[in-house]
């Protein structure tokens, strides 16, 4: 092969060579040596000489690629490294190698793009679905109420580029919730699992759960999650597990509690806690409890707690909507400045016995020691007396500052309850203000009022007298009582501003005592006017007369035991042995010259609702000369003696001696006196008819 050399002006090859020569035709070479240069100073060592050819005639389209392909071929030539001509040619491939070569290396490119395009589609797929935007969440905070029920909205959400398909969530419900209802509707029986179709990229899907909860309020609730999905581009299934969470809020169980601020050192206040289920469905086994400050003493709890000494109650069952009071009486016991913490709670017991709190409450109690001892006498007693009908109740109200304050514009109020009040004998030299059975006294009725210094003291004083008048209205009415009260408040009280200071005496109760009325009568004729006694009247000297006595007994409003009625048989009378009694029994005492009627009991009432009792006995007198026009005694003052049941008090009435004038006797009246026996005349018949009635008993 020759040498190829280079002009050393152009660059481009001064040689062809015969392997050249080969690849173009004649009239291609002839268009090369047009365009060599005209003045070519390299010199050559061997020309090539181009032997012309017969060849067929070119096809005019033929004939223009070729002018086209030389005509590019001048051009290549022309641009020739550095702008200088090229005069050398590779040897080309022939055009059916050419063609072989350039089918594979197009099928090589191919394959190649689409091994690339097959690398790139898998490789942007795991980027497009990266299985980390797929969520399940609470569409808001829920609000849950221990004991109702709550709806929870779960939100599905597909943030990937791609739809997701068979989309299936599975909740792991916990032991405190029962399922009610869900929207779409579970899957399984047991209410946990939802199929929730296709969801597109973006797009979300909800699911509605209701149920109840019953839980401790404030603990925490999980609902650990399963979504199951396949990606539309895939045939595989994914998993995302997650946990949603929420918290009991509330309980359809509530309380109030009801307490003072402040409470004054050694008062009873009261306190009151209300519990209401706000729920539309009974709650059983429900318990109540409260802790009370160390300093505080109870009492007066109700209802009646379940253990004795402690604020602990048991409720069967609480109804929908109900409300529940309980309330006790609490003394602090404390320091003035200190202060005690009240704490109420309401909670159930469930099935395995375990108490689940659901309520709590609690209040602050501040001690203060502005006191105002408030007092009230009856008779000078603290006690209060029994008194009987148509007595006066003489009252004092006492007042005492015992605190380091000053209390000031100081009003009292008094009140008295009772059916046997006679409010027409009220006695008041303060002229305090009536007004449904309360008197009130301020400073300008009793001027004491108006500012209580440390230790200083006021008196009140009134009269109210038992009504003596008093009718009961029915069989059942009895043990009557009056009960006096007295409240002293203030609101210029220090450490007290814009408070009133309000005190409250101890109830005085004062017991009325029956009233027992003893009627004794002497009668020689009854109501009847029939004879019950015997032997002359006016009563005669020398001649016995047989009267009958009666006594009548009569009760009010209390019962009274122990009955004793008796009297003394004067000299010259003599005990006739004829007695009765409607009740109990009559005795005569031949040695101490006493007759007594016995009774156990006189029921209240009697001489009222029901008859009245009734004894009798008949005594005899034979007069002498001495009692002439003198009207004797029958028999010595009666006197009825008991033990009132109600008011325990002993009861003791007297009557006045029975004569043989006979006031009650509606014949022989007045006729009492005796008299000389009338002489007789022995030609005179005489009645031997007796006039005594020997059937009188």
């Amino acid at each position: 092969m020759a040498r190829k050399q280079k002009s050393p002006t152009t660059g481009v090859p001064t040689e062809i060579t015969t392997d050249d020569q080969e690849a173009f035709s004649k009239d291609e070479l002839a268009s090369l040596e047009s365009v060599r240069p005209a003045s070519n100073s390299i010199s050559q060592s061997r020309v090539i000489k181009v032997e012309e050819e017969a060849e067929p005639a070119t096809p005019k389209s033929s004939r223009k690629k070729i002018s086209e392909a030389a005509q590019q071929f001048s051009d290549l030539y022309r641009r020739g490294i550095g702008g200088t001509p090229s005069t050398h040619f590779d040897r080309t491939v022939p055009g059916r190698r050419k063609k072989i070569i350039i089918a594979v290396i197009c099928g090589l490119l191919v394959i190649c793009g689409a091994v690339a395009a097959g690398f790139y589609f898998f490789v942007n797929r795991e980027a497009q679905f990266a299985n980390e935007s797929i969520s399940v969440r609470f569409e808001d905070e829920p609000v849950i109420t221990s004991g109702s029920s709550s709806t929870l909205i779960i939100i599905v959400e597909n943030n990937e580029s791609v739809a997701v398909q068979d989309v299936e969530l599975t909740l792991q419900l916990p032991d405190s919730f029962t399922f009610e209802s869900s929207i779409p509707q579970a899957e399984n029986e047991a209410h946990n699992a939802w199929q929730l179709g296709t969801i597109e990229p973006g797009k979300q899907k909800r699911l509605s759960l209701t149920g109840m909860f019953l839980g401790e309020t404030g603990s925490a609730i999980t609902f650990p999650t399963i979504l199951s999905y396949t990606p539309s581009n895939f045939s595989s299934v994914f998993q995302t597990q997650t946990t949603l969470q929420t918290t009991i809020s509330g309980s359809v169980l509530e309380l109030d509690l009801e307490s003072p601020p402040k409470s004054i050192a050694g008062r009873d206040d009261l306190y009151t806690l209300t519990l209401t289920n706000t729920a539309d469905h009974p709650i059983a086994q429900v318990e109540i409890s409260v802790t009370a400050p160390n300093d505080m003493t109870v009492s007066n709890v109700s209802p009646d707690p379940r253990t004795e000494g402690k604020l602990i109650w048991a409720i069967a069952e609480i109804k929908a909507g109900e409300e529940m009071q309980f309330s006790w009486s609490g003394r602090m016991d404390a320091a003035q400045g200190t202060s005690g913490e009240i704490l109420a709670q309401a909670g159930y017991t469930d099935s395995a016995g375990v108490y689940v709190p659901q309520a709590e409450i609690t209040a602050l109690v501040f001690v203060i020691n502005p006191q105002l001892l408030v007092t009230v006498q009856q008779n000078d007693s603290i006690n209060g007396e029994p008194r009987g009908f148509g007595e006066p109740v003489a009252y004092t109200i006492m007042l005492e500052n015992g605190s380091d304050s000053i209390i000031e514009n100081v009003i009292v109020d008094f009140k008295l309850v009772g059916a046997v009040i006679n409010w027409d004998g009220l006695i008041d030299p303060f002229a305090g203000h009536l007004t449904d059975g309360t008197l009130t006294w301020d400073s300008t009725t009793v001027p004491a009022l108006k500012s209580l210094a440390p230790n200083d003291t006021a008196e009140i004083s009134m009269t109210v007298p038992v009504s003596n008048t008093f009718t009961p209205s029915s069989a059942d009415d009895g043990n009557f009582t009056i009960t006096a009260t007295a409240t002293a408040h203030s609101s210029d009280v220090r450490d007290l501003e814009g408070e009133t200071l309000s005190v409250t005496s101890e109830p005085l109760v004062t017991k009325i005592t029956s009233a027992v009325t003893l009627r004794s009568e002497g009668r020689y004729y009854n109501d009847e006017y029939i004879p019950v006694g015997s032997g002359p009247y006016p009563p005669e000297v020398g001649t016995a007369t047989t009267y009958r006595v009666y006594w009548y007994l009569q009760n009010t409003t209390n019962e009274v035991q122990q009955v004793t009625v008796s009297a003394t048989l004067p000299q010259g009378v003599v005990w006739a042995f004829q007695s009765s009694a409607t009740a109990g029994s009559v005795s005569y005492d031949a040695e101490t010259r006493v007759v007594t009627w016995s009774i156990n009991r006189l029921p209240r009432h009697v001489g009222q609702f029901i008859p009245e009792l009734e004894a009798s006995f008949a005594l005899s007198m034979t007069p002498a000369v001495s009692d002439v026009g003198d009207v004797l005694v029958l028999l010595n003052a009666t006197t009825v003696s008991g033990t009132d049941a109600f008011t325990e008090s002993e009861i003791a009435k007297t009557s006045a001696p029975i004569t043989s004038a006979l006031p009650t006797d509606p014949v022989a009246a007045g006729d009492g006196a005796v008299i000389m026996p009338k002489p007789t005349n022995s030609n005179s018949n005489t009645n031997s008819n007796s006039n005594l009635n020997t059937n009188a008993s």
